[in-house]
């Protein structure tokens, strides 16, 4: 939606309660985008001081009420000085049901309902990151007059081809093209990218996001703690980040990025060299290491990335799958199914376990409490190269499917029995011991990176305490050692 006159006094009334100045308007037109502005007024002390002055205020008894909305409040906190309000201006914890319920009461005149709360909670963005969201909704445009229309967002998209070719390029979905929610956003070659989002990889790119103090000292006592425990036990241990896309295919984003030395990865392999951070083999593969409409590798991004962890370990990932058959898959992804019409992409994929066997795992069981945090899987390999095991605690990089190859399956090709945990950067050396490993392999996307690790976590018991509650675990939870 372009950044007009009506939109900037839209985001000042539902946002600050007050009509802005003439100079006020002069000066937000500057804004890049309609994202950008909400942003800006999002991260504006103002905002924050009304935030913390309303956070208390009565809510509507009936959360399906369209009530007027509650009144102005006098602005008179000074967010410099007060310290309830300074920590609400950065991502220092998890999402509290107090600004939930202020946030929807102020933007959209009503209380949040409970699956609206569990939701929020469950998936724990930053207060601001819930702001987008719904001043990103139609409920948001009902509510204050204007329904957005197909010309507010550039054009009739539904008419757009929905699949990048390079000889209908003014026919797709433009470069700068910002999804309905703001997530994320499309760049040249038909490639979209993420940058919004609980973990705004575009603030981690520009070395704006804020995270804990002790995040870097938090980060070592776990790659410490690990380094020990996988000494008593014998396991050769390697802890993995798999780059953002945005890391490895800037220049194709559109976005002014700067150089991408604040990353909070940067900061960390400079700190723990031993972790490795594939970005040089990730950059050669070039703009197809990456699905176009997906924040996942393609195959040959995941080839890619097997080979640098086969490497690092001293053992082929590829051998036994270099003639394997390739067939073509239309595919839209996590990213593409955002935008309007969804974007589509041809995708190689092998399309089948190859030697390997999935013969055992919790998956079904853990899908049923709503989510995949504690999910187990087993790969057997009749004819192994390897005779090891190799324990693997990871997160959808390390996912395989018959219609998706990753880590995992280049593994199961190899070693004679692969256990995969999902667990993004976890760490069980009770597991690790019971399954006998002798390799074990802890990886994580560079964006969750922002999320220390707790140094051990029992993977067992917290899939177990899942299932007993009947409803899955969080993150935070996680990395509580919860």
């Amino acid at each position: 939606m372009a950044v007009t006159p009506y939109t900037v006094e839209l985001l000042y009334a539902a946002m600050l309660g007050r009509k802005p100045g003439p100079d006020e308007v002069a000066h937000q037109l500057n804004a890049a985008s309609w994202d950008e502005l909400v942003r800006v007024i999002a991260q504006s002390d103002e905002f924050a001081a009304r935030l913390s002055d309303d956070r208390s205020a009565p809510l509507p008894d009936d959360p399906g009420s369209e009530p007027a909305p509650p009144p102005v409040p006098v602005l008179t906190v000074d967010a410099g000085e007060d310290p309830e309000i300074r920590p609400m201006l950065a991502d220092l914890g998890p999402l509290t049901h107090q600004q939930i319920e202020f946030i929807f009461t102020t933007l959209l005149g009503r209380a949040p309902s409970a699956h609206d709360v569990d939701s929020l909670l469950g998936e724990q963005p930053h207060w601001q990151a819930v702001v987008r969201m719904v001043v990103n909704s139609e409920e948001f445009a009902r509510r204050h007059g204007k329904q957005q229309t197909e010309l507010d967002r550039g054009g009739d998209s539904n008419q757009r081809i929905n699949i990048y070719l390079p000889e209908l390029a003014e026919y797709c979905h433009a470069p700068g093209t910002v999804t309905d929610d703001g997530i994320a956003v499309v760049g040249e070659q038909g490639i979209v990218f993420l940058v919004e989002g609980s973990n705004s990889m575009l603030a981690q790119y520009r070395g704006q996001y804020s995270y804990p103090e002790d995040w870097e000292q938090r980060w070592a006592a776990a790659l410490d703690q690990r380094a020990r425990d996988a000494a008593a036990l014998g396991v050769e241990l390697l802890t993995v980040a798999v780059p953002d896309k945005l890391a490895v295919v800037p220049e194709l984003s559109g976005l002014r990025l700067g150089d991408g030395s604040g990353r909070p990865l940067a900061r960390l392999t400079a700190a723990h060299p031993q972790l490795l951070y594939p970005l040089a083999e990730l950059k050669a593969a070039g703009a197809g290491g990456y699905m176009k409409t997906d924040t996942h590798l393609s195959l040959a991004g995941n080839r890619a990335l097997a080979a640098a962890i086969g490497t690092a370990l001293g053992v082929d990932l590829l051998a036994s799958s270099a003639a394997h058959p390739l067939k073509e898959m239309l595919y839209s992804g996590d990213l593409g199914l955002r935008c309007r019409p969804p974007i589509v992409e041809l995708t190689d994929v092998f399309g089948d376990w190859g030697r390997t066997l999935a013969v055992d795992d919790n998956i079904e069981q853990m899908m049923a409490v709503g989510g995949h945090l504690g999910a187990r899987r087993t790969f057997t390999c009749d004819e192994p190269a390897d005779s090891r095991t190799a324990v693997v605690f990871g997160d959808s990089f390390a996912w395989s499917a018959e219609d998706y190859q990753g880590l995992t399956w280049f593994l199961g090709q190899t070693f004679a029995e692969v256990r995969f945990v999902w667990m993004p950067f976890g760490w069980d050396p009770g597991y690790v011991e019971e399954c006998g490993a002798d390799v074990a392999i802890s990886l994580g996307a560079e964006r969750f990176a922002v999320r220390p690790p707790a140094p051990r976590i029992d993977v067992r018991g917290f899939a177990d305490r899942a299932i007993a509650r009947g409803r899955a675990m969080t993150v935070y939870e996680v990395n509580a050692g919860d």
